[in-house]
């Protein structure tokens, strides 16, 4: 048996073999290319709901994700077959290697194995090698859900998010790969607001005692709930007089919105946390912060722009009810209202560029990489393309959801929703998006979430926030 074969057996396992065989047959080894895409768990470990016995049936009837194996030809200078009696990884065809680079997850072929040799680095470096991988992944299902320039858009990110994703959700209830932790007992009401922050080290909660509480989550006391007070890091229950209801932040302060009307600007590493307080005219219902604005939706119907350093507000009357959600990029803010529209405010003119209407009043927003994610009163999610800034309605889904959503969060690699009905789903973010798990947190109704660097945060009606993030590999 030669070196190839054992060392295919031993690395890969026999199933292998036969298709490695049928590339050293091939005597072509330019430009065509045997790719096989099975990526380490495509074909077993892939279903429409591979976890959550608790979660209801969707509405919607969904065959199982199928991630079988498959052929394709892809086009790629390769190198010949060495000659050298001595054949060693590094040697073999790029077919075979294409076909081995298959098998293993993405996230070690970018960290470790493109970092072996040169010939590994090249293979690993197409955008084309990432695109194929990706698309075979969630064939027939389009991936990403509106169109993207191929040669700005990164396909290796994606790939990498994507399947670290679904190694973390895929069976949720069962998955030793997430963390789980949870914050009990820390803040006597709903916690309606939840924010992560400085990379998801940070967790900020707001709850309807009129507290904002800051979590360090790199605190090993926070892994066990008789010690999570000890990773508190801060807390102010004397300063806000109405619920807390949200919170934002950016590299160097957060900020908290509340039923008061009042908008709280603060500094952790100042002696005072309290930097600066702004008075709107009615309740701030969502907020959103970037390096020098504070931009909020009232009550009162109205959006407010505040400069932080100018320390300035403008308030301006878009909606005819209140704003009950917004979304913010450096050329729009996009709001959504209870009047059934959706806004979309031109920062650089000040002006409404556009307007959208809804068939459901939204309660949650999701934007980025040219989508705008709507979640609505009656749990269904609208996709809205927002590429060279036609903001078209694309499609409507409906999730299985059977109350009210309360927030959406969308990446590269999943889908996240959370209702009042008491469930998480993740699911794929694809124009038919597939459902990667599906569970019920049990904190009552969920009332709000967040999701950064691969860390979820909720919390609900119990007065409990949970977070799961992936485990610390030892």
């Amino acid at each position: 048996m030669s070196f190839f074969s054992i060392a295919t057996k031993l690395l890969f396992g026999y199933p292998l073999l036969k298709a490695a065989k049928v590339c050293s047959n091939d005597n072509t080894s330019y430009p065509k290319v045997l790719l096989l895409t099975n990526s380490y768990a495509m074909s077993t470990q892939m279903t429409t709901d591979s976890g959550g016995a608790d979660c209801p049936e969707s509405s919607s009837k969904e065959e199982p994700v199928s991630r079988g194996i498959s052929y394709l030809t892809l086009d790629m200078e390769v190198d010949s077959y060495a000659t050298d009696n001595r054949t060693t990884l590094d040697t073999l065809p790029s077919e075979l290697l294409l076909l081995i680079f298959s098998y293993i997850e993405a996230p070690f072929l970018i960290e470790t194995v493109s970092k072996v040799c040169q010939k590994f680095l090249i293979l690993l470096s197409s955008s084309t090698y990432w695109k194929t991988r990706l698309t075979m992944w969630y064939h027939p299902c389009k991936y990403p859900p509106v169109p993207v320039d191929n040669s700005s858009f990164d396909w290796m990110s994606a790939c990498m998010e994507t399947e670290y994703t679904y190694s973390l959700w895929q069976q949720n209830n069962n998955n030793n790969r997430l963390e789980h932790l949870s914050f009990v007992d820390i803040q006597y009401g709903t916690v309606d607001a939840v924010h992560l922050f400085q990379g998801g080290n940070l967790l900020a909660a707001g709850s309807r005692d009129r507290s904002v509480t800051i979590f360090d989550l790199t605190r090993p006391e926070a892994r066990d709930p008789q010690t999570c007070r000890d990773a508190i890091v801060f807390a102010d229950d004397k300063t806000h007089q109405g619920w807390i209801w949200c919170l934002s932040s950016n590299d160097k302060h957060f900020c908290s919105g509340s039923w008061d009307s009042k908008i709280r600007l603060w500094d952790l590493c100042a002696e005072n946390p309290l930097v600066s307080t702004y008075r709107c005219k009615s309740a701030v219902l969502d907020i959103h912060m970037d390096k020098q604005y504070i931009i909020a939706g009232g009550h009162d119907k109205c959006l407010y722009i505040i400069d932080t350093r100018a320390h300035q507000m403008q308030s301006t009357k878009i909606h005819q009810m209140p704003i009950l959600c917004l979304a913010v990029n450096e050329k729009h803010i996009i709001t959504g209202s209870e009047d059934g529209h959706i806004c979309i405010y031109d920062r650089k003119t000040n002006t409404v560029f556009k307007k959208l209407t809804m068939e459901n009043y939204p309660m949650c927003l999701s934007y980025g990489d040219h989508q705008l994610w709507v979640g609505d009163r009656i749990g269904q999610v609208q996709l809205i393309d927002t590429s060279e800034d036609k903001f078209e309605l694309v499609q409507t889904f409906d999730f299985g959801h059977k109350s009210k959503l309360t927030c959406i969060k969308h990446s590269l690699g999943a889908l996240f929703t959370s209702s009042t009905d008491r469930h998480i789903r993740v699911m794929e973010p694809t124009l038919n998006p597939k459902q990667i798990t599906c569970f019920d947190p049990k904190l009552g109704e969920i009332a709000c979430m967040d999701y950064c660097n691969n860390i979820l945060v909720c919390a609900g009606s119990t007065f409990c926030v949970d977070v799961w993030r992936p485990r610390e590999e030892l």
